[in-house]
């Protein structure tokens, strides 16, 4: 019989560790979040927090459902949030996918018809001369652009720490430390151990550590295949004309941010663990900025982040109970999704270890696609 977990460790205090502590308090148990730094302090707490569910790996395709379904439990969960609205961040944002040559416009035109088949999102199609009446800053040499309306965004880190407050509110404990290894027999682990030397006694855990999977991986001796990608970020104050809108073209996006500031990135560097922000990537994103928006002029960089996104090998998220173990259920490897997803691992990862079982289409997902072995 499947075992049903109430004392619950969920280590990592991201978006998606978070979520798995309010969805666990929700359903009768008892979580407690082991982070080593801060609620939301790293890779949470270092993105522009969009949470469109019509984009991404594997969209449209085996993701698309749980995109969806994420974006429900946000909504659901918003109104359960202490504090300001604005503070969090939560908003809808008009934002144009633009097409720079023929074959981007035909890519388009599927997403034109994804977004015309999703309640809550809208968008339409605008030619050139159109377009640059929309948005005057854009270049003569956009072709055309999908104008999208309903993109839900927050403010990743506040939001993070509102989430893991409500989760609190539940009775979610909160604990400082780093986890250094699980005390499991025959697939059962019956405590977590701090480097500190402490012990967590515990019949259930949720890994939820992003992209550091190395020693989760020597702890329940399998293979999760999921590697650091460095994603940066500049957060600027724009001098005089400011966009409409945000925008996205080839891999770079220029997003709304706090203050009346915007971000702009892009950038993906396999660097291993180096979470330094670089002077290249400024440079990198500045010019593909510049040749794109030619009439934006930055007034100061506000800030420069660098965070760490958790990628596998099929660009899918991982969550479930990897095979040989009864009450550790995996939730990370969202990849640039982390906002999204975060709501839908978490609440997979909580059915799985209280119920026995999601009602969240997450087969896609499941451990045993990588070859996991006990």
């Amino acid at each position: 019989m499947m075992h049903r977990a109430r004392k619950v460790v969920v280590i990592g205090g991201g978006i998606t560790g978070a979520f798995a502590a309010y969805f666990l308090a929700s359903l009768g148990a008892e979580p407690t979040v082991l982070e080593r730094g801060e609620i939301g302090g790293e890779a949470s707490g270092a993105n522009a927090g969009g949470l469109n569910p019509l984009q991404g790996a594997g969209i449209p395709g085996p993701m698309q459902e749980l995109a969806l379904a994420s974006l429900r439990l946000h909504r659901e969960t918003w109104p359960r949030l202490a504090g300001d609205i604005e503070q969090l961040g939560l908003r809808t944002v008009p934002r144009v996918l633009l097409a720079l040559d023929d074959a981007q416009v035909r890519e388009l035109a599927a997403t034109l018809e994804l977004y015309r088949a999703t309640d809550g999102l809208t968008a339409r199609w605008l030619e050139r001369d159109e377009l640059r009446r929309a948005e005057p800053l854009l270049c003569a040499d956009t072709v055309g652009g999908l104008w999208t309306d309903g993109n839900a965004r927050v403010d990743p880190a506040p939001y993070t720490r509102a989430v893991a407050a409500a989760a609190q509110r539940l009775g979610a404990g909160l604990a400082r430390g780093e986890a250094c290894g699980l005390v499991h027999t025959d697939g059962h682990v019956r405590a977590v151990e701090l480097r500190s030397g402490e012990m967590m006694a515990c019949d259930g855990v949720v890994i939820a550590t992003g992209p550091w999977c190395a020693e989760p991986e020597r702890w329940l001796s399998i293979r999760l295949g999921v590697e650091p990608v460095k994603g940066e970020l500049l957060l600027i104050k724009p001098n005089g004309a400011r966009p409409r809108a945000e925008l996205a073209w080839q891999g770079v996006g220029l997003y709304a941010g706090p203050d009346d500031c915007w971000w702009l990135g892009g950038t993906e560097d396999r660097a291993g663990y180096d979470r330094s922000p670089t002077e290249s990537a400024s440079a990198r994103i500045l010019d593909g900025a510049a040749r794109v928006l030619p009439d934006l002029r930055v007034e100061r960089i506000v800030r420069h982040v660098a965070a760490l996104r958790p990628v596998t090998e099929d660009g899918l998220p991982i969550v479930g109970i990897p095979p040989g173990y009864e009450n550790v259920c995996l939730a990370l490897g969202s990849g640039r999704k982390g906002m999204l997803y975060g709501a839908g691992l978490g609440r997979a990862a909580a059915e799985l270890l209280v119920e026995g079982a999601t009602k969240l289409p997450v087969t896609a997902c499941s451990p045993e696609r990588i070859g996991v072995s006990a």
